[in-house]
């Protein structure tokens, strides 16, 4: 019988006797990947509707539906949106 080196016994079920180490650094793998895919989908949502809002004003400002001044505070407006 092989104590924790051939698949049986307590330290080969969790680790080596390194299971605590092990456990936070999955568990911090993971936090740092659910942070980081958190931070990117806000980032691809909140550029997707500034940059259609962006490209319909500026169909309107190059149609002539709008004066530059409306188009200059509607732009800034925007942006502004989209730096909070």
């Amino acid at each position: 019988m092989m104590r924790g080196y051939g698949g049986y016994g307590f330290r080969s079920c969790i680790g080596g006797g390194f299971f605590p180490f092990t456990m936070i650094f999955n568990l911090v793998i993971l936090i740092i990947l659910v942070v980081v895919g958190v931070k990117l989908y806000k980032k691809y949502i909140s550029g997707t509707d500034n940059s259609i809002a962006i490209k319909i004003l500026n169909e309107k400002y190059a149609s002539g539906d709008i004066t530059e001044e409306e188009y200059s505070r509607r732009r800034e407006i925007l942006l502004n949106k989209k730096k909070k």
